[in-house]
């Protein structure tokens, strides 16, 4: 909003001085403000490819992270059936033994 009231404070002020200015210096006030303009162009428009691939950095991590995490979600899981397995054999092993210890009686 600031720049806004600015640039048109601005404008205002060259429009005042423009009516007491020749056809010359209107020209090159003219030209002036064309070389500022594709100037604020090319500036805006390095800002917005800066942005643009910021953006697609903020994307991939975002990915990142979600592959991330599903990854160690995966692992989780199998950690989890291998600790459940785990405890069925012994459960297995106890029995086995239970059953030759009966059977060596």
């Amino acid at each position: 909003e600031k720049d806004k009231a600015t640039t048109t404070s601005s404008l205002r002020l060259q429009m005042f001085k423009a009516s007491s200015s020749t056809v010359a210096e209107l020209k090159a006030q003219v030209e002036k403000l064309k070389g500022e303009s594709d100037r604020l162009r090319a500036e805006a428009a390095r800002a917005k490819s800066e942005l643009a691939a910021l953006s697609a950095k903020a994307k991939a991590k975002v990915a990142e992270k979600e592959e991330a995490t599903a990854a160690a979600r995966q692992l989780a899981e199998r950690a989890d059936k291998a600790e459940a397995m785990a405890e069925a054999h012994v459960l297995t092993i106890h029995s086995l033994q239970e059953e030759c210890s009966r059977r060596k009686a």
